[in-house]
């Protein structure tokens, strides 16, 4: 097995002498929510399936918001300790048609066990909620590992340093970011000093060579980037 398969489990990661993966990762984008919708809606499966992981139901959607077509709501308890709390203590439905199904691929404890699941946040983690609180600081008090994504056009903003210390002023796990879209500028990345994972293809080109390097190179990134996670 080489990098540029995905992994199905934290467990196997290991095994192979990579880094595992949390068991849940949650997901956020910046944007009002029908912008975090269509982004998540894109980027949320591509991810998961780099990273050879579950796309688990969405958190938020209790407060206000409705999925995206082809993201599944959670059921929520209204609040966001809620539904970290129901996250961490169950097992949430996820996707398994993203996993790699080869047989070649998988041991029978990865067919009995789901492995590590990807979250999406359907609000902006800096979205103030009617009790004055935000989705920041309830990852950061329940100390959530999180990984943001940006669109390839949202970083002709500040908002890529914005999301950055608004995740670190609330103390959330942050893993990093990770571009949607190209093209990617490593180089200019690096000379940001922010927490930059790598990028992934946003085009129907997305099955070309460089687009499969760019995904292996994320997921190891980003691998070595939760280890590193307090």
């Amino acid at each position: 097995m080489t990098l540029s398969e995905p992994l199905h489990s934290g467990e196997r990661g290991s095994a192979l002498g990579l880094p595992p993966l949390p068991p849940r990762l949650v997901l956020v984008a910046a944007g009002p929510p029908e912008s975090v919708g269509a982004l998540l809606q894109q980027a949320a499966p591509a991810l998961a399936r780099v990273l050879g992981a579950g796309l688990g139901t969405g958190l938020g959607a209790s407060l206000g918001t409705s999925p995206a077509p082809g993201l599944v709501e959670g059921p929520g308890c209204g609040e966001p300790a809620g539904e970290l709390a129901a996250l961490l203590a169950g097992e949430p439905p996820f996707d398994q048609s993203l996993m790699d199904p080869s047989p070649m691929n998988q041991s029978a404890s990865d067919r009995s066990a789901p492995g590590p699941v990807l979250v999406p946040l359907l609000l902006d983690p800096g979205f103030s909620l009617e009790n004055g609180s935000c989705w920041a600081e309830a990852l950061g008090a329940w100390r959530q590992p999180t990984v943001a994504v940006l669109g390839a056009e949202q970083l002709r903003s500040g908002l890529p340093a914005a999301m950055t210390a608004l995740l670190r002023q609330a103390a959330v796990p942050l893993a990093g970011l990770v571009q949607w879209g190209l093209p990617w500028e490593p180089e200019r990345r690096r000379r940001e000093a922010l927490p930059w994972l790598g990028a992934l293809d946003s085009t129907a080109a997305a099955a070309a060579a460089d687009s499969h390097d760019l995904g292996r190179h994320l997921a190891l990134a980003l691998r070595l980037a939760c280890t590193k996670l307090g």
